[in-house]
């Protein structure tokens, strides 16, 4: 067994021991890599120097080489990892400020959009009163609403138009003073 200097020794050492990856829960053995590795207890496969007759992918157990091996794969992958996280880490404490910020803007805004949602409202009532109010006055301005006062009521016949023309353009009525009211429109 090898003494572990650092965390990511004792997570290697302990990978070894017990077969057991930290990334992925199936054990070592059961992991398959290629189609020509059997099932069964965790194999090492690399390289090694010096061997005569096995070839240069050879399979050991209980090589402190190939061990020393494995624990400079296993270091590496173990730093990429942890820059990773790093990069996480990162991204997420900018997504955190992000999203106070989010959250004051909103903080300030709501009072201004209630506020506005009031004037909004209040306007709008207001627009419904006068649109009653124009409607009112535009009906009142229609040509059958003019009232005729001191004209006797059999005179004018059966077309309105066609007494006004006669009454206005004939000199009978242009001086016409017996009213005490002028013609007016209500």
């Amino acid at each position: 067994m090898v003494l572990a200097d650092s965390t990511e020794e004792k997570l290697a050492e302990e990978l070894l021991e017990t077969g057991y990856s930290k990334l992925d829960s199936e054990p070592m053995g059961k992991q398959r890599i290629g189609k020509d590795m059997p099932a069964g207890p965790p194999k090492v496969y690399y390289e090694v120097e010096g061997r005569r007759g096995r070839g240069a992918n050879a399979t050991h157990h209980g090589d402190l080489g190939g061990y020393a091996g494995i624990q400079g794969g296993l270091r590496a992958q173990i730093a990429t990892l942890a820059g990773e996280v790093g990069l996480l880490c990162d991204k997420h404490k900018k997504l955190k400020d992000r999203a106070k910020a989010t959250e004051n803007t909103l903080g300030e805004t709501a009072p201004q959009v209630k506020e506005l949602t009031q004037k909004y409202a209040l306007t709008n009532n207001k627009l419904r009163t006068l649109a009653i109010k124009v409607e009112d006055a535009e009906s009142r301005c229609r040509r059958h609403n003019i009232r005729l006062v001191g004209v006797p009521e059999k005179t004018k016949g059966p077309s309105q138009e066609l007494f006004i023309e006669t009454w206005l353009s004939s000199s009978q009525w242009s001086g016409h003073t017996g009213s005490r009211r002028p013609l007016t429109k209500t």
